[in-house]
């Protein structure tokens, strides 16, 4: 029971979220089948099962493979897998695709199990050391899977990919929209955030740069920069959801770039610009105060976007070298660029206000 104390949501929230979630389980219909080890292998090697471009790179290593395999050897419930039917009839691995390719990969005698915890006296095996009674056994083993309606658009399918993955490395956000939203506007993205002068203003760790964090900073400028300037109003349909809401923006703005080849070295421009005001401008760039190294998302989206509204409100401000020093390091400053709730719209909102109205807000 919750406290007495808590305050309740009235009637209109409750209607409100009963709305979303009957909106939200639309978009997420299946059916459920099952398959054998042997006829699951086969669809991979025929291709009509497929691993998409965003799951390619990543591979479970030795011992995981072995620990799987000794999983199905011994009859322990396998995991969903989650497919989903192109166009074409062939079906593309949401979830499951390392577990399909370890299989595969055993079955061809491609794989030697190892670190076997349980069948100890199997460590060194390949499938054909087995006795045919046994691997019959093996390619027999049922596993069952989820199949998605043919309508579940790619950021239901990679949203549900990313909450529900089961391998042993996640593919992160950059990751994914790089494998599943090819276009104009994502090569632009990667090009931008390995540019020298973008990497020279965001130091990050090794870590991060090879998460393509740099890209995540790039497409937020361009989806958000967006959202402020909709004519429907600031960020309408974000939701507090920065996953849906980028996917949706460069599926968009791939296909528009597509049909107008201008778009691109406006996007150009307007970033490149943008990076050279605050260059100029922020003698710290992205970073904090106090020998900070690493530039934290939310200071980036403030100053990043902020720059860029109040540079096609007032681009006179491109060679008036602003004087931001009353306010860059204070404490209201420091207050709306704190992480906590940070993909809250109200806040993401007011971020960004505070940087545009403290840089155009008043006479140079």
């Amino acid at each position: 029971m919750p406290p007495r104390s808590r305050r309740r949501p009235d009637s209109a929230r409750k209607a409100a979220a009963e709305e979303q979630i009957t909106s939200e389980a639309r978009r997420v219909r299946f059916i459920i089948t099952e398959y054998s080890v042997e006829g699951l292998a086969n669809k991979v090697r025929e291709g009509e099962y497929y691993v998409p471009e965003y799951q390619r790179n990543l591979v479970w290593d030795s011992r995981t493979k072995s620990r799987f395999i000794e999983s199905v050897l011994i009859g322990l419930p396998i995991p969903f897998l989650f497919l989903w039917q192109d166009a074409e009839g062939k079906f593309e691995i949401v979830d499951g695709s390392q577990r399909l390719r370890t299989l595969t990969e055993f079955i061809d005698d491609q794989h030697r199990l190892s670190g076997l915890e349980l069948l100890t006296d199997a460590n060194g095996f390949y499938y054909s050391d087995f006795e045919q009674s046994r691997q019959r056994r093996f390619n027999s083993q049922s596993i069952r899977g989820i199949i998605l309606d043919n309508d579940t658009s790619p950021s239901v399918r990679t949203e549900m990919f990313s909450r529900i993955n089961t391998g042993g490395k996640t593919a992160n956000e950059a990751e994914i929209r790089r494998g599943s939203l090819p276009g104009p506007v994502t090569d632009l993205i990667k090009e931008l955030a390995e540019s020298d002068q973008f990497s020279r203003m965001t130091p990050l760790s090794a870590k991060l740069v090879a998460s393509r964090e740099r890209e995540e900073l790039v497409v937020r400028f361009f989806a958000y920069l967006a959202g402020f300037e909709d004519p429907l109003g600031e960020l309408s349909g974000y939701k507090d959801q920065p996953r849906r809401y980028i996917y949706d923006y460069l599926n968009t703005e791939n296909q528009k770039a597509t049909a107008d080849s201008s778009i691109v070295p406006t996007h150009r421009r307007r970033f490149m610009n943008t990076i050279a005001f605050i260059e100029e401008t922020f003698p710290n760039g992205f970073l904090k105060p106090g020998g900070r190294t690493q530039v934290p998302r939310v200071r980036y989206e403030a100053i990043s976007i902020g720059s860029a509204l109040a540079l096609a409100n007032r681009p006179e401000l491109a060679n008036a070298n602003p004087d931001i020093s009353d306010w860059i390091d204070g404490a209201d400053f420091n207050q709306v660029t704190t992480s906590d709730g940070a993909n809250v719209r109200s806040k993401l909102i007011n971020r960004v206000k505070y940087v545009e109205r403290k840089l155009g807000g008043s006479e140079l």
